[in-house]
């Protein structure tokens, strides 16, 4: 049971690192022309101009190869606060290759005092193109302490059986 569980750890750790290793930031920072929270997967070049003009005006946008990648962006709003930051990850759901789940978060970098601005802090991440791409805010999970499983109800059958082997002494 161990090697089997040893083995599914690794079997996962292997297929996330292999999603995360194929994800390159684009463009990430504290200033952008987007106020409030959005987080979407784009997946056509008409998508990407729009959204990148809400972002950034007039500048051009990073070119992206849409056949082979689509890129997920993450605005979380106004912050009242500097040092305010995304973190993504990707991983590459375990069990349907044609789907990428994304998790983002927001960090607050710890250097000391953070100056009191306005900010607007993004994440713009190339991933490899997935037919479905799920993105969600990181939620904390908790497990509670000292949980136990509820015990499963034997089976009137199975008590038969066993009444039944209990009463031989042994096979000859």
């Amino acid at each position: 049971m161990k090697n089997l569980l040893a083995a599914l750890v690794l079997l996962l750790a292997a297929v996330n690192a292999g999603a995360q290793a194929q994800t390159k930031t684009l463009a990430e920072g504290q200033h952008s022309g987007v106020k409030e929270p959005l987080a979407v997967a784009v997946q056509d070049h008409q998508k990407w101009s729009e959204i990148w003009k809400l972002h950034a005006g007039a500048q051009p946008e990073p070119a992206v190869d849409f056949s082979a990648n689509s890129v997920v962006v993450v605005f979380l709003g106004q912050t009242e606060t500097a040092g305010v930051k995304v973190t993504v990850v990707v991983q590459q759901d375990p069990l349907d290759a044609n789907r990428l789940n994304v998790f983002y978060r927001r960090t607050i970098v710890k250097k000391g005092v953070s100056a009191q601005v306005e900010c607007q802090p993004y994440a713009m991440i190339l991933v490899p193109r997935a037919s479905e791409i799920d993105i969600e805010a990181d939620a904390s999970v908790r497990i509670p302490e000292r949980a136990k499983a509820p015990r499963a109800a034997q089976a009137d059958s199975a008590k038969r059986v066993k009444a039944l082997l209990e009463g031989f002494s042994a096979f000859e």
